[in-house]
């Protein structure tokens, strides 16, 4: 009886050492990532039963999920760059479109004051050109003036050498007045 439970002893410590232990270690580490935790070492078995392929299988699982999540880290990262750059270059577009927006509003105030010069010149050009017309009347009518005037003296000249006697009412721009002319 002694011997079967000296027997019994070492066979559940065999068991123990080569069964519970190694499992133990394969539940710990599954608790491990199940909870977050990547850190954990791998499980290195140094037989090659059941236990050291289950093993082995954990440790390519645990590599696995490793290199997922730093690939998700390293890709979060560059949506992170790329988001900062995509919002950097949408404030430079809504600058550059509040600058468009902002110079087309001057270049319309711009238009409609240069139009309203247009018709202020306008309006000055044709003021102009009536003054014109009305100095061009004036002077038509001087000129006429004053060529009758010329006509006139020749005249005169002509009739006082013939012994004629001539009273002009006029002998240059004024009049003389009645009293003047009798």
């Amino acid at each position: 009886f002694i011997i079967s439970l000296v027997i019994n002893g070492f066979i559940g410590r065999y068991i123990k050492k080569s069964i519970v232990n190694p499992l133990v270690q394969v539940e710990q580490s599954i608790h491990a990532i199940a909870t977050g935790d990547l850190t954990g070492e791998r499980i290195d078995l140094n037989t090659k039963d059941e236990i050291a392929s289950l093993a082995n299988s954990f440790n390519e699982l645990h590599t696995s999920i490793k290199k997922l999540i730093f690939a998700a880290q390293d890709q979060a990262q560059g949506f992170s760059v790329i988001s900062t750059q995509l919002s950097s270059n949408v404030n430079t577009v809504l600058s550059a479109s509040e600058d468009i927006a902002n110079n087309a509003e001057n270049i319309s105030n711009g238009t409609q004051q240069a139009a309203q010069i247009a018709s202020d010149t306008s309006n000055a050009m044709e003021e102009t050109a009536n003054a014109v017309s009305n100095i061009a009347e004036s002077t038509a009518g001087v000129h006429e003036k004053a060529v009758v005037l010329k006509v006139s003296k020749l005249l005169k000249q002509k009739l006082e050498q013939d012994g004629a006697i001539v009273k002009m009412t006029r002998d240059g721009d004024t009049y003389p007045t009645l009293p003047e002319r009798v």
